[in-house]
């Protein structure tokens, strides 16, 4: 591992600790007072049948990987949807980081 792949992984890693607090801070601190998390309108059957549905849209799509790669070679990321090496896989992190999923809710 050469020292600009050591400073590239380092910069990765402080940028998402960076990240992940800064959510969480967002979302359960500053984000929503007690008084809007008490008075939110609680999902109905409609709500859930229709985020299943999305879900299930999208991770049938998604989980094709050719409309994945597609968005990564047109918005300039060719490589990266060819990355396979140090335990990185392009396609599969630019798949999650497309799918809905629990990360993506808000709190309730």
């Amino acid at each position: 591992m050469t020292i600009e792949q050591l400073a590239m992984l380092a910069t990765f890693g402080s940028t998402w600790a960076v990240l992940a607090v800064g959510h969480n801070v967002a979302d359960y601190v500053f984000g929503q007072s007690d008084h809007q998390a008490a008075n939110k309108g609680a999902p109905t059957a409609e709500d859930g049948a229709a985020g299943f549905v999305w879900s299930a849209a999208t991770h049938a799509v998604l989980a094709r990987r050719w409309p994945v790669r597609w968005l990564l070679q047109r918005t300039g990321s060719p490589a990266f949807a060819e990355l396979r090496t140090a335990g990185l896989n392009g396609m599969n992190l630019a798949d999650q980081a497309c799918t809905p999923g629990p990360c993506s809710s808000p709190r309730s």
